[in-house]
């Protein structure tokens, strides 16, 4: 019994010494709940049925179910013992790939799973970000406003920052210059730079300046 153990996921993949009506169990996936022996041969108990205890001899383990596939970013590819490879499309749908031309291009996994065979090869999709849209934190008014302030000095620039003034009542800009501060006026809470957090120390590219 050291092949499986409680909770393994197993097919049944043959019928060598079983009673006639397993049969309609071949090929089926359960899950191992317990072990037994009848005439020194040790079979399983399953979750799903209490109908038959098949022979572990006659067990196949199942690596991945359907619900495991199931679980797999849109765009996973599943190749099967048998050839047929599958890719999936959407959160409940697989196209086989082999039959793409066919009607049966949307075949449906899930019934089909047990007459597949093995997985031979599970293939996750790797993604690469080539766009990501990122909220603007300066709008056009007030990129053009800070461009034209800190045009004479920029290069002397290590981060521009909001800050509150006056127990709140007003915000301001504060340009950092390392060895110099410039301060720009007052203005009314939440009437300018809004996109900024107080405090934080932003960067020239941050702001898009």
């Amino acid at each position: 019994m050291d092949k499986f153990k409680v909770g393994d996921k197993v097919k049944l993949i043959s019928m060598d010494g079983e009673a006639s009506h397993y049969y309609e169990y071949l090929n089926k996936i359960f899950t191992i709940k317990g072990f037994g022996s009848r005439k020194e041969i040790n079979f399983a108990k399953l979750e799903e049925t209490n109908e038959i205890n098949p022979f572990l001899t006659n067990l196949e383990l199942v690596k991945y179910t359907y619900e495991d596939l199931k679980k797999s970013p849109i765009g996973t590819k599943i190749t099967f013992g048998n050839g047929n490879m599958f890719m999936k499309y959407t959160e409940d749908k697989f196209i086989n790939l082999s039959a793409i031309r066919s009607i049966e291009w949307l075949s449906n996994l899930r019934d089909n799973f047990g007459q597949l065979g093995k997985i031979i090869k599970i293939e996750e999709p790797t993604y690469k970000i080539d766009y990501e849209y990122k909220e603007e934190i300066l709008d056009e008014t007030e990129k053009r406003y800070l461009r034209g302030v800190i045009r004479p000095f920029r290069d002397k620039i290590k981060y521009i920052c909001k800050s509150v003034s006056d127990f709140g009542k007003y915000e301001y800009i504060k340009v950092n210059l390392g060895n110099d501060t410039l301060v720009l006026p007052d203005f009314k809470p939440n009437t300018m730079y809004k996109g900024m957090k107080t405090d934080k120390q932003y960067t020239l590219e941050e702001l898009g300046l």
